[in-house]
C-alpha cells in the first residue's frame, strides 16, 4: 500500500470507529447485543493485528511475544519479575494467551483490544454524548496509533483513562486498582497514582490544594533527571539519551495554546460538566511534565498520564458554542485531528506507520 493510500486508509477506518462508537453512545441497535461497540473496537484492533512490519518497535514486539512464549510464569519471574528490568507481567500474560494460537497477530489484537476497551468505554459512559465522536478520532489518531509502538505504555494509558471514573466518584481503592493493572504493563504507571489528588469539586475554584500539589509537580520536573538515575535499570536511560539536543519538543508550544484556551473556557467547560474541572487540572500538569521533553522526549512520556485529557476537551470544545456555531467548531476540530495525524505520521514520518502493510501469511 502507498504512503497516501495508507494516509487514507487509517483516516477512513479510524472515522468509521469513531462513528460506530457515536451510534452506540446513542443507543441505536439491540440493548443486549451492542453491535456498534462491537464493530467500533474490532476495526481498529483488526488494523493493529493485522499489519506487516508496521511501527519502528514492530520487530521489538515481535521479539518480545516470541521470547515470552517460551517461559513458566516461574522462569518470568526470575528472570523478568524485576521492579525497572525485564518484561512486565501484563506482556508475558497476552503473549501466553496468544501462544494457545500460535500467534503473533493474536498478540498484536490483544494489545489493541485492550487499549480500546477501556478508553471507548470512558468514552461512552463517562463523557457527553454530543462529543463522541471527536473524542473517539482524536484517540484513535492520537495514543492509539502512537501505541503501536509504545505498546505497554499505550495499554497503561488506557487503563489509568478507565480509572479516572473513580476519581470523580472519589473511590480510591477502585482507582488504586487501575494503577496496579496499568503498572503490570508499565511500571511508569506508578505516577499516575497523583492523578486522584487532583479532584476537584466541579466548581472550577483554584484551591490550596491544588496549588501545593501543581508546585509539588514542578519540583518533580526539576528533580525527575535525579530520580530516574536513582531508580535506574531502563529509566536511567531515558536520562542519557543521546539525541535530546536535538530534540526541539514542538508539541509543547502546541499543548501551551490549548491549555490557555481550557483555562480561558474553564467556567464553561464546568457548566457543562463537572468532570471537565478535574481534566483541566490535570492538563495543566501534564503541560508542566511535558516540559521534560526539552531535554528528553523519553523523560516526556511521563507526561502522558495527564495530558490523556487533552481529547476530552477538544472533544467537548464545540459544545461551549451556540447551535449555529457548533458544526463549525466540529469541523475545525475535525480538521485538526486530521492535520496533527498527517502531519505526524506522513511527513514527518514519526513511529514508521506509513506506509501500512496487510500480513501476507495465515493470520492462525
Amino acid at each position: 500500500m502507498g504512503k497516501i493510500e495508507s494516509l487514507v486508509f487509517y483516516l477512513i477506518l479510524y472515522a468509521s470507529s469513531a462513528f460506530c462508537l457515536s451510534l452506540s453512545k446513542k443507543g441505536r441497535g439491540n440493548k443486549k447485543i451492542d453491535i456498534w461497540f462491537i464493530i467500533a473496537v474490532m476495526i481498529p484492533v483488526l488494523i493493529a493485528a493485522l499489519r506487516d512490519n508496521v511501527g519502528t518497535d514492530f520487530e521489538n514486539y515481535s521479539w518480545m511475544y516470541k521470547n515470552q512464549i517460551e517461559l513458566s510464569f516461574s522462569q518470568w519471574f526470575n528472570y523478568h519479575g524485576k521492579f525497572v528490568d525485564g518484561t512486565p507481567f501484563g506482556i508475558w500474560a497476552i503473549s501466553q494467551i496468544a501462544k494457545i494460537f500460535d500467534s503473533q497477530e493474536v498478540f498484536f489484537g490483544l494489545a489493541a483490544f485492550l487499549i480500546l476497551i477501556p478508553v471507548l468505554l470512558f468514552i461512552k459512559n463517562e463523557l457527553p454524548r454530543n462529543s463522541c465522536f471527536l473524542n473517539a478520532f482524536l484517540f484513535l489518531t492520537g495514543t492509539f496509533t502512537t501505541g503501536f509502538n509504545m505498546i505497554k505504555q499505550g495499554i497503561a494509558i488506557a487503563f489509568i483513562i478507565y480509572g479516572l471514573r473513580y476519581v470523580f466518584e472519589r473511590k480510591f481503592f477502585k482507582f488504586l486498582l487501575f494503577v496496579a493493572v496499568a503498572y503490570l504493563f508499565h511500571p511508569s504507571a506508578i505516577v499516575a497514582i497523583f492523578i486522584y489528588y487532583f479532584r476537584g469539586n466541579g466548581d472550577g475554584k483554584f484551591s490550596i490544594k491544588r496549588f501545593f500539589l501543581i508546585a509539588l509537580a514542578v519540583v518533580f520536573l526539576f528533580s525527575i533527571t535525579t530520580i530516574l538515575e536513582r531508580v535506574g535499570g531502563r529509566f536511567a536511560s531515558y536520562v542519557e539519551y543521546n539525541g535530546a539536543e536535538e530534540f526541539n519538543n514542538r508539541t509543547f508550544y502546541l499543548e501551551l495554546f490549548w491549555c490557555f484556551l481550557f483555562f480561558l473556557f474553564s467556567k464553561k467547560f464546568s457548566n457543562l460538566d463537572s468532570k471537565n474541572d478535574t481534566l483541566i487540572i490535570l492538563f495543566l500538569v501534564g503541560l508542566i511534565l511535558s516540559f521534560s521533553g526539552f531535554f528528553s522526549p523519553a523523560i516526556k512520556r511521563i507526561a502522558r498520564y495527564y495530558t490523556l485529557s487533552n481529547p476530552m476537551l477538544l472533544s467537548q470544545f464545540p459544545l461551549l458554542f451556540s447551535q449555529k456555531e457548533k458544526p463549525i467548531i466540529n469541523l475545525l476540530i475535525f480538521t485538526y485531528a486530521i492535520a496533527v495525524f498527517t502531519i505526524s505520521f506522513y511527513y514527518l514520518e514519526h513511529a514508521d506507520i506509513i506506509p501500512y502493510n496487510f500480513i501476507t501469511r495465515s493470520v492462525i
